[in-house]
């Protein structure tokens, strides 16, 4: 494959060889020819000698580099002697189409299973020079030549937004060469991702002859082309890919192909651009090993990892027309047999996925697919005779991205997560971040959100993040919604609404990319979908807090405790909008910068209003995660911040040492406990190793994290144990605060040695490339004797914190400190190696056991729930209610449970616009006179009424009939708590009525599903409502 610049004017980059200390560059120089010697013969561009420090992101400023061409570049520097260097390594710059006008090309939609192809017949005898063939379209493609593949190992197009599609472009000069003459041109292509929205896979590919005469031939696809059945026999994306060679009739007729009409539903893209991202191939081979024959004809092998790859089987001793199939699996049943179960979805548990068969033509087969790729660990083969042999290997695939970053430390496991983040976030990453490789290999926007910190500390994800992030933008809705995935391939009844959290993927990724590269470019022209997706958060406050999200997944998707959306959403739109004024500021435009950071200073003055606590400090439910986000997100008072540090580490420290957060919280739980002992806690988390936790992932997993906390059978649709989401923070925290590579300025202008756990790891060593040049470090603790060693690249400056009181040796020689406003010593270094020595014996943070003491004492009752039993009574007397004493564990995907005892409501109609009332069976009226509100929760899951407008209520009625009401819209895949505000309500001291209820309309609402049609009358309906009752203290969520 061909690396193709994707516009005419690209901008450049280079590293400054560091050859001596303190060397800096003064100036440059860039020449630019259609020749391969650039410094001699520069005729598409010579700068001159341009007086910059600047070498990445040079603006291009010679002769815009014309389609399907190659041109030739280098560049020499001045540094700050004067001296100029030696020309750079000359490097090619080859485009091929920059859009769809610079194609020669029309879509075409062959059958899935057949080939679309066309006979090539070269009109001069003259040698071939080069030849090229690009390619585009919606699903995944193989091009061939005389039937020879063109990237066998290759995934690709990447999926896209049906907005556009990217290209790839091969050079097939031999392939070409080899067919001395006329030659067949084919393509076979798979719906891929795209079969909820095709009924057949688009292609639009071109091939590129130039001969030694100066003359070219271009063919691209168009209604010459005709289609063909392949050895293909089924292919079923996510289930089963099959191959029957034999079923190939040699005189199959050639069917004619229309081209897709221009009133074709969707549309064609008018987008076709080069992907900017790497190669989706396969980078390596992992050998299966034999662990058992379970059953007559079943042989399971063990790869000995988790990888995302395509299954090789090499068979011999078949017969032909034999059937072999595997089934490839992430873990074992108790029998031995490979279980896909927890890789299944609620709609589609009965069927069995990740398939891959072949019909055998011969008695030695060597097969693989030609699309499927599958997230794995073992691989069941079936099919077989006891004589015959099978050899199983996975072939692993995903985004050939570079390793930027390598590390090490005394402590064995950090380096293991480490180790199983890079392996996790590689497997999930084809093109695009995605959430698994196995379920729905799907673009969710939140998990690429909390992984990408530490994504780019690994490995070069620039180029995948911009060519996916142009999805996201192009998938925004016109409000300026950013949608839960992208590319949006899930069909009418499939979109996930924007919520806020999820949403800020728009700016978070884009100023973690401006922060480590230090390039705005590359972000600039997703600045109009930020600003509208940050007027969209804004659209969803009321009273200055979101209240009027479209959706909360989860309230904070799977975690072991809630925290209230309405607290996770907020904190959210600060971040963004904050991010979001770095950016603008970046790019010059100050005054927007400013306002955005007024809009994030207005909502933390609302926020503390209403979710803060103004005696104890406390935010929200006070849950882990309520606590994390007021400090990582600047809600939190100054003063309150050591109380909330204390809180959390104290809450991390009763659970066993376990995070209790989900996909939402974990990343600000892992960032605050880092800032409130350096990190202690974490450690103690990563250490405990019994399920739930991050340790228990490194001790019982495959060599990858899961997306639960522990390995979850029983919800069937959140079980993946190869997923990013939760794990990520940490491998993140490894970088900054533990190895200690904390970025100071964009792009690692400036940056600080200032490892923050030096009682628990005595040492580390890593290795980061920047935009800058390559930093290296490695320091330890020894005999009350700290050394850093430091290599700083040119046109970086570093600080290298100096821990302690004593004196500082720099370079051997003693060196005068520094003192920041948190109280941190260090010393200032530019480029070149250095040694920084100091005295230094580490004190043992201690761990935070208790929390803070109450300022206030809170009275109330729990009528229901958390071991409070009470009598409830329905209005309408064909409602059931039932007892649940017992938690229960909630499904189909994991959510807190309430404390039993819960009720269990079941409707047998549900009549739209009617309230289905519980009452509560009081011995006489209830004197409330000391509460502030009260509260009852609602659990409403339920494949009854999906895409309605569901509603949930609390009515209290006093001795005069007067009452007081309240009514929430309630989230998926949570309790949902209603509150009645009863403060300064003179009727609260003699309740004679407490009402729970449920009603519905017939209008569309995100937040329970798509509006998929409504089931018959009678309609069912079934809920569950759970800790009921009041409290004295204030209402802070």
């Amino acid at each position: 494959m061909l690396s193709i610049v994707s516009v005419d004017s690209p901008r450049l980059s280079w590293v400054v060889p560091l050859t001596r200390t303190g060397l800096q560059q003064s100036g440059y120089q860039v020449v630019a020819s259609t020749q391969d010697r650039p410094e001699t013969s520069p005729d598409v561009w010579d700068s001159g000698m341009v007086d910059s420090v600047e070498n990445s992101g040079v603006v291009w400023g010679g002769r815009p580099i014309p389609p399907h061409s190659r041109i030739f570049w280098t560049v020499r520097i001045r540094d700050d002697r004067g001296t100029i260097s030696d020309w750079a390594p000359v490097v090619p710059l080859d485009s091929a189409a920059y859009s769809l006008a610079d194609w020669n090309a029309e879509w075409i939609a062959p059958p899935p299973t057949h080939s679309a192809s066309i006979d090539v017949c070269p009109e001069t005898s003259s040698a071939v020079a080069s030849a090229r063939v690009s390619i585009a379209g919606w699903g995944p493609a193989r091009i061939s030549i005389d039937g020879t593949a063109v990237g066998p190992d290759e995934l690709d197009p990447t999926d896209s937004s049906l907005s556009r599609a990217t290209a790839r472009t091969y050079d097939v000069t031999d392939l070409v060469v080899a067919s001395h003459g006329p030659f067949v041109l084919s393509v076979v292509a798979s719906l891929g991702h795209y079969r909820l929205v095709l009924d057949r896979p688009r292609v639009l590919a071109e091939l590129r002859v130039s001969f030694a005469d100066g003359t070219e031939l271009v063919v691209g696809t168009s209604r010459d082309w005709t289609s063909t059945p392949t050895s293909l026999a089924v292919d079923e994306p996510f289930y089963l890919e099959e191959h029957d060679a034999g079923a190939v009739q040699p005189s199959a007729v050639r069917t004619p192909l229309e081209v897709v009409p221009h009133d074709a539903s969707p549309a064609s893209p008018s987008i076709v651009v080069p992907n900017v991202g790497p190669p989706v191939r396969v980078v390596r081979t992992v050998i299966g090993s034999l662990i058992g024959r379970p059953t007559l004809g079943i042989r399971v092998f063990d790869l000995g990892e988790n990888v995302s790859a395509r299954v090789e089987l090499r068979l011999d001793g078949v017969s032909v027309g034999q059937r072999i199939t595997s089934v490839q699996g992430e873990k074992l049943t108790p029998g031995g047999r490979v279980d896909t179960t927890n890789i299944r979805l609620p709609d589609d548990s009965h069927r069995e996925r990740q398939v891959f068969a072949v019909v055998c033509d011969s008695e030695h087969v060597e097969a693989t697919p030609w699309f499927a790729v599958h997230g794995f660990r073992y691989v069941e083969v079936a099919g077989l005779d006891d004589a015959a042999t099978v050899a199983v290997s996975a072939r692993v695939l995903h985004s050939d991205v570079e390793r930027v970053g390598t590390l090490t430390t005394s402590v064995e496991e950090l380096d293991r997560l480490v180790d199983y983040a890079v392996r996790t976030q590689l497997n999930n990453t084809h093109g695009l971040p995605e959430d698994c490789p196995t379920r729905e290999q799907g673009g969710w926007t939140g998990d690429a959100s909390v992984s990408a910190e530490a994504a780019l500390s690994h490995l070069d994800m620039a180029g995948v993040y911009r060519n996916w992030l142009a999805d996201v933008a192009l998938d925004a809705k016109t409000d300026g919604g950013i949608l839960g995935i992208s590319p949006q391939l899930q069909g009418a009844f499939g979109e996930q609404p924007p919520d806020p959290v999820w949403g800020s993927v728009i700016t978070e990724i884009p100023w973690q990319l401006w922060r480590t590269t230090g390039d705005a470019w590359q972000i600039e022209p997703l600045l109009p979908t930020m600003r509208r997706w940050a007027d969209w958060q804004l659209g969803t406050l009321v009273d200055g807090v979101v209240r009027n999200a479209a959706i909360s997944y989860g309230a904070d998707w799977l975690a072991l405790e809630q925290t209230p959306p309405v607290l996770l959403q907020t904190g959210a739109v600060v971040v963004s909008l904050r991010a979001l004024g770095d950016i603008e500021e970046a790019v010059g435009n100050a005054q927007a910068a400013a306002t955005r950071r007024s809009q994030a200073d207005a909502v933390i003055a609302r926020a503390k209003e209403q979710l803060r606590d103004p005696v104890e400090g406390t935010w929200g439910n006070d849950s882990q995660g309520s606590s994390a986000v007021a400090l990582v997100a600047g809600l939190a008072d100054p003063l309150d911040i050591p109380g909330l540090r204390a809180r959390l580490a104290a809450a991390v420290h009763a659970r066993g040492d376990r995070l209790a957060s989900g996909f939402a919280a974990t990343k600000a739980v892992v960032r605050a406990l880092a800032d409130a002992d350096g990190g202690s806690s974490l450690l103690a988390a990563v250490r405990q190793t019994e399920q739930p936790g991050i340790g228990a992932m490194l001790i019982d997993g495959p060599g990858t994290f899961w997306e639960t906390w522990w390995i979850d059978n029983d919800n069937i649709g959140v079980a993946s144990l190869d997923h990013i989401g939760l794990a990520a923070p940490f491998a993140a925290w490894v970088w900054r605060d533990v190895a200690g590579l904390r970025l100071l300025e964009p792009g690692f202008r400036r940056f600080a040695l200032d490892p923050r756990l030096l009682s628990a790891v005595t040492s580390s060593q890593f290795s980061r490339e920047t935009a800058r040049g390559t930093i290296t470090a490695s320091w330890h603790l020894a005999d009350g004797v700290y050394r850093a060693e430091l290599t700083v690249p040119v046109g970086s400056i570093a600080e290298v914190t100096c821990p302690g009181a004593n004196a500082v040796m720099l370079d051997d020689r003693p060196a005068r400190t520094q003192t920041d406003d948190s109280g941190r010593r260090f010393v200032i270094v530019g480029s070149g190696e250095h040694a920084v020595t100091v005295e230094y014996r580490a004190t043992a943070v201690a761990p935070v056991v208790a929390r803070p003491p109450k300022k206030r004492a809170d009275v109330g009752e729990v009528w229901l729930s958390d071991g409070n039993s009470s009598r409830w009574t329905t209005v309408n007397r064909e409602t059931t209610v039932s007892v649940a004493d017992t938690d229960l564990i909630c499904t189909p995907v994991f959510h807190e449970p309430i404390a039993a005892p819960t009720l269990d409501v079941s409707i047998p109609d549900f009549a739209a616009g009617e309230t289905e009332w519980l009452v509560l069976e009081q011995d006489g009226p209830l004197d409330l006179s000391e509460a502030s509100f009260a509260f009852a929760s609602f659990d409403v899951d339920n494949s009854g009424i999906v895409g309605r407008a569901v509603r949930v209520a609390m009515r209290l009625t006093s001795v005069d009939g007067e009452h007081r009401e309240s009514v929430a819209r309630p989230l998926p895949i949570a309790w949902n708590r209603v509150a009645v505000e009863l403060d300064g309500w003179e009727g609260r001291s003699r309740v004679v009525e407490v009402m729970v209820g449920i009603r519905w309309t017939d209008e569309f609402d995100t937040a329970l599903g798509p509006p998929v049609p409504l089931p018959p009358v009678p309609r069912r309906f079934s809920f569950r409502v759970g800790r009921i009752g009041w409290t004295s203290a204030p209402r802070t969520w």
